[in-house]
């Protein structure tokens, strides 16, 4: 679950057993918690994962490839990240020669840092240490009277958005509105716009259009199922506003998003989800 001012956390994403190993030791070594990731799937499962103490910083490899098959590449991991969890701060990296227009590719969805590979443990450091010192002055600005220094889940608006993110997370394609969020959560409407904003740097309507929206392009990628079907999954109640809401952010209609990835005949068809049979039948 979310704790926005989580610090001195890092999770670090490469298929490079040897390299993702070395910037983990190395951090360690800086003070940082560090978990690993090898895939982009592994890398979203820890990032969802309930309980977990949160990150600061994500570090990800651009050209990023799963063991079995393509089905969320380092950049579009960098971009679901910023859609589903945009408080966290991204550090892309990348091998690539040229590496120019990767690195504005990744800027341009959200990555707050850049390393070109290969780079020195010091370079590492150090541009993590920036990131982190950034985030801390930007929460602390946003959320009047805390300092940089207030440890992580020490206030108890840390806990109350919390349990707004576990809510959205798991109501996220209802109809949720903030009155109805406020009522399941026991908080006052204003109080949850307020607090959600300060530590996130999004209201909570935008928020849970984020998270549909990156759940929709994950379907897209990894499904077969239909444009309606997968609409209806996330928890847009119509067609023509999901293909709107999806190619104001994407710049790409769904369908030629789909097109793109090239990827549809290698993914199996999952079962629908219970709430979509029933939308179906309706």
């Amino acid at each position: 679950m979310l704790r926005p001012r989580t610090e001195r956390r890092v999770l670090v994403v490469d298929d490079d057993d040897r390299v993702r190993s070395a910037i983990a030791e190395v951090l360690v070594l800086a003070g940082y918690g560090v978990r690993q990731a090898s895939s982009p799937e592994r890398a979203l499962s820890l990032l969802s994962e309930p309980g977990d103490p949160g990150y600061s910083v994500v570090i990800v490899d651009c050209r990023l490839r799963t063991h079995d098959r393509l089905v969320l590449g380092g950049v579009q991991l960098v971009r679901t990240i910023d859609l589903r969890w945009p408080w966290i701060s991204i550090v892309a990296m990348t091998g690539a020669v040229p590496a120019e227009d990767m690195i504005i590719e990744t800027f341009r969805h959200g990555a707050a840092d850049f390393l070109k590979k290969p780079f020195s443990l010091e370079d590492l450091v150090a541009t993590v240490d920036r990131t982190t010192k950034r985030r801390r002055w930007l929460l602390s600005s946003a959320v009047p009277g805390a300092g940089p220094d207030v440890p992580a889940g020490g206030s108890r608006s840390t806990s109350e958005i919390e349990e707004i993110v576990a809510v959205i997370e798991r109501l996220y394609a209802e109809r949720l509105r903030l009155r109805d969020l406020a009522a399941r959560v026991g908080l006052r409407p204003a109080r949850i716009a307020r607090i959600f904003r300060a530590a996130t740097g999004v209201s909570v309507a935008e928020y849970v259009h984020r998270v549909r929206l990156a759940r929709a392009e994950q379907l897209l990628v990894a499904s077969n199922w239909s444009m309606t079907e997968i609409a209806l999954a996330v928890g847009f109640y119509d067609l023509p506003h999901f293909d709107k809401a999806f190619h104001k952010w994407f710049g790409i209609s769904p369908s030629d998003f789909r097109k793109r990835t090239a990827l549809t005949k290698a993914a199996g068809r999952p079962a629908l989800p219970a709430e979509v049979n029933r939308r179906r039948r309706a």
